[in-house]
């Protein structure tokens, strides 16, 4: 009687293999077929679409599917299945077309643009930018160095009022007084811990810019001036204006730098040397393809924003991808940017550190270990050295090397407690065993940030591991009281009934 049994589940799973595997895609394209020859290409995409989930390599069913999705209008949803297909890259007659009309969008998009730099505006190949529906931006320009002159807050200030009006007010900005209610915080400070230069040549830093982000989510964005150059004198009226104009440009989104000289986010703009001097004797101006840039960029959906994704308009928006090209295509140019930035400027840091991390994308560790070095020698102060101990430590735990990552990860907080650091050392001591230690890291990390999904996660997994459910769904209660849309998240659903139990 068993072996009946057995025999006849073995015929039934495969007639069921038989039939999800071959039979039901064929009916399934055949339908999409007459529904597309038809003309109801909202029915053949459906169809499709199912049979190219059970069947995703037949190159009849991808024929079809193309011709059906190049049919229907390109929404947001349109233009992601028709790039998956293009990705697959099975040479086939459906994988020419799909490239083919990516190609088309992206011309047609491009040409309707003007002249632009998009390629380099993604930060580590995610686009982030601002939720227009939030705005205006609130702007607040605050003074922690007594001895930096009125005028450099009044050129801040005219900064941001000269992109608010070449935008025709599309950038939106308000001036406010709280700092802890600023998407942009402009702060200047003391140069003290700058390195001393004694020839007047000397290359120096005006300001740089640094994205407050958490979960994707934007919180803010950081402006740094500094008060005075290596020389210990103040910066000129221009220098002050020109430099803020090129960090507002980065705290609007554009995270990268264009090739063209004549452009403000050239990368030698926020640089200050002879040549330099050159080239922005005057008040420089915001370029046509400055503000083409802008412009794209906010029409791409993005990866970082300051509203949960899952509540982000989407409508009308462009899939990234098809304008920038792939995560390949995308680090080739970043790589291309940081060399050119190198150039342009050997005596920073900054090239360096790119440079670093698009190697490690490539996986070559051992080049991006050597420029992260390069970059380290380089820094003047200890918010670059700290940058540096950071992407050291990101690396080091990608390769799994724990103990160089964790000695830099403490490096890093020697410089700045942020929750981020605190989260990588907890990371970090968990691989090596030192679960008591990951767990007093994690805390700290929470204290400083609640509304982390990430920390908070992890901190529960281990005592969920550990079979100490309470203090797993006191965690995660925790996490959704500071981060409501946290309940959300894939990995806090999996531990519903955890935190349900222990509410």
């Amino acid at each position: 009687m068993k072996k009946v049994l057995a025999i006849f589940l073995v015929i039934l799973t495969a007639i069921f293999i038989w039939f999800f595997g071959k039979m039901l895609p064929d009916i399934l394209t055949n339908a999409g077929k007459i529904a597309y020859e038809i003309g109801d290409y909202q029915k053949a995409f459906s169809s499709l679409k199912m049979a190219i989930k059970l069947s995703p390599k037949n190159c009849d069913t991808r024929y079809y599917y193309v011709q059906t999705l190049i049919k229907l209008p390109p929404t947001l949803n349109i233009q992601k299945e028709l790039y998956s297909v293009a990705q697959m890259n099975l040479s086939d007659s459906a994988d020419l077309i799909a490239d083919r009309q990516i190609s088309k969008w992206r011309n047609q998009i491009l040409f309707k643009t003007g002249e632009n730099y998009i390629e380099q505006a993604p930060l580590d190949s995610k686009i982030l930018k601002w939720d227009t529906t939030k705005f205006p931006l609130k702007v607040y320009i605050g003074k922690n160095s007594l001895s930096a002159p009125q005028y450099y807050q009044d050129e801040i200030k005219k900064a941001f009022l000269q992109w608010q009006a070449s935008t025709g007010r599309f950038i939106n900005v308000e001036f406010i007084n709280d700092e802890n209610s600023a998407d942009i915080r402009v702060s200047i400070n003391s140069s003290a811990d700058m390195k001393k230069c004694t020839q007047d040549s000397c290359k120096y830093t005006v300001a740089y810019t640094t994205p407050v982000i958490n979960n994707d989510l934007l919180k803010r964005m950081d402006i740094f001036f500094y008060d005075s150059n290596n020389l210990g004198k103040p910066f000129s009226e221009r220098e002050i204006y020109n430099t803020a104009l090129h960090e507002i440009g980065h705290a609007l989104g554009i995270m990268g730098h264009s090739y063209n000289k004549d452009d403000l986010m050239y990368m030698e703009t926020n640089t200050n040397n002879n040549k330099f001097n050159e080239l922005r004797s005057d008040f420089q101006l915001i370029s046509s393809s400055d503000l083409n840039t802008l412009n794209l960029l906010y029409k791409l959906i993005p990866d970082i924003t300051n509203t949960p994704l899952s509540k982000f308009d989407t409508s009308y928006q462009l899939f990234a991808p098809i304008v920038m090209g792939s995560d390949k295509q995308i680090n080739s140019k970043k790589m291309l940017e940081a060399q050119n930035y190198i150039k342009a400027a050997p005596d920073l840091p900054n090239g360096y550190i790119d440079l670093a991390s698009a190697y490690s994308e490539e996986n070559q560790y051992n080049n991006a270990i050597d420029a992260l070095n390069k970059a380290l020698s380089l820094c003047s102060n200890d918010n670059e050295k700290f940058v540096v101990y950071y992407n050291f430590t990101v690396m080091y735990t990608e390769i799994k090397d724990w103990k160089s990552a964790l000695n830099y990860a403490n490096m890093a907080k020697q410089i700045n407690t942020s929750s981020d650091v605190d989260g990588l050392i907890a990371l970090i001591n968990y691989n090596l065993g030192n679960k008591e230690q990951a767990k007093k890291s994690y805390a700290e990390a929470l204290q400083k940030n609640p509304d982390n999904i990430v920390g908070s996660v992890n901190l529960a997994r281990i005592y969920f591991k550990e079979f100490n459910l309470p203090a797993a769904g006191k965690v995660l209660n925790q996490l959704i009281k500071a981060n409501p849309e946290a309940k959300n998240d894939p990995m806090v659903k999996a531990y519903g009934l955890i935190i349900w139990l222990f509410k």
